[in-house]
């Protein structure tokens, strides 16, 4: 019971935290002047260092065996569920914005 409520709680914790990078991440790309731009450009080097470094650590840190199996399982169902909200979150958003424009 307790890994249920604690997986529900880093995917609404997590799921606010990508929320808000989805949100900023949108701005910046519809600020582009161009109307295509190479997939690299989805997100600005400071998301990718911190993609980096999170990954880096999460396997540094299932390798290490410092933490129990049952927390990275519990850590990883959360995070892949804000996650998905996140990939919703921008499909949303791009299907929103192209029928704006196409509206104008």
């Amino acid at each position: 019971m307790q890994a249920i409520f604690e997986t529900a709680f880093d995917t609404v914790y997590l799921g606010m935290m990508f929320y808000k990078m989805s949100i900023k991440h949108h701005r910046r790309i519809r600020g582009y002047a161009e109307p295509t731009r190479p997939f690299w450009n989805f997100f600005d080097l400071k998301a990718y260092c911190i993609m980096a470094f999170m990954m880096g650590g999460g396997i540094w840190l299932r390798y290490s065996g410092l933490v129990p199996e049952l927390f990275i399982a519990v850590f990883y169902t959360g995070l892949g569920c804000a996650l998905a909200g996140a990939g919703i979150l921008f499909r949303v958003m791009f299907f929103r914005y192209n029928s704006y424009s196409a509206a104008e």
